[in-house]
């Protein structure tokens, strides 16, 4: 019969006291690993024969990788796109400028055109997130424009928008007419749309607002 302590080997081997037998052992080891442009979080990758080595000499197994991705504190991502918030005065918005942008490049230039209202958005074509394994593609940057408006004005500041305002509502036009007279003040004039010139007769002058204390008032200029 066959021995039942050698199983008929007719020896008895002594387990390894390192790996006890299993042929292998469980150690840390540090790798260098290639992330491609475009994953994002939970995007597994996978690093071929560095997984745990086979029992008794075979073949190691891979090793995946599953991603998670910090979250900038100024770029927001939105699949391939990445969105920003950036903010201009009001003086900025009305006439239009040029500002800097961070994007996932570097900082690059923005124009912000003469007009932009609160809230636009404006589209910096493909400076967004590279589509994951297609380096050609990508998507784009949508920046948000936030106007400021100023919450104190100093004096000068306040008169000039005042004076500005008064321009919007058509008060401060020039107007062509005729006048008796080579000058003279016409005081107290609040609307200038409705004003009566049938007493303009023969000289053709320039009218034009003036302020008066704190009343608004027109001088003419003849040419005669």
């Amino acid at each position: 019969m066959t021995c039942t302590s050698c199983g008929g080997a007719g020896e008895i081997s002594t387990p390894c006291n390192t790996c006890y037998g299993d042929g292998r052992v469980r150690r840390t080891k540090r790798i260098s690993l290639k992330v491609p442009a475009g994953v994002d979080s939970g995007s597994r990758l996978r690093v071929r024969s560095e997984g745990n080595a086979g029992r008794k000499g075979r073949s190691p197994g891979d090793l995946f990788v599953v991603i998670e991705v910090i979250p900038d504190p100024v770029l927001k991502r939105d699949d391939t796109n990445i969105l920003y918030t950036c903010k201009v005065s009001y003086i900025d918005a009305i006439l239009g400028t040029t500002i800097k942008v961070p994007t996932v490049n570097g900082m690059v230039d923005l124009k912000i055109p003469a007009g932009t209202q609160p809230n636009n958005t404006l589209v910096m074509a493909k400076k967004g997130v590279p589509v994951l394994n297609k380096t050609n593609t990508r998507g784009d940057q949508v920046v948000r424009v936030q106007v400021e408006i100023p919450k104190r004005l100093s004096s000068e500041e306040k008169k000039l928008i005042e004076e500005l305002a008064d321009l919007s509502k058509g008060e401060y036009t020039d107007i062509r007419c005729y006048l008796p007279r080579k000058s003279y003040y016409l005081s107290g004039i609040c609307g200038f749309r409705s004003w009566n010139y049938q007493f303009m007769r023969t000289h053709f002058d320039v009218l034009k607002m003036h302020e008066v204390g704190k009343l608004k008032a027109a001088k003419i200029w003849s040419d005669r």
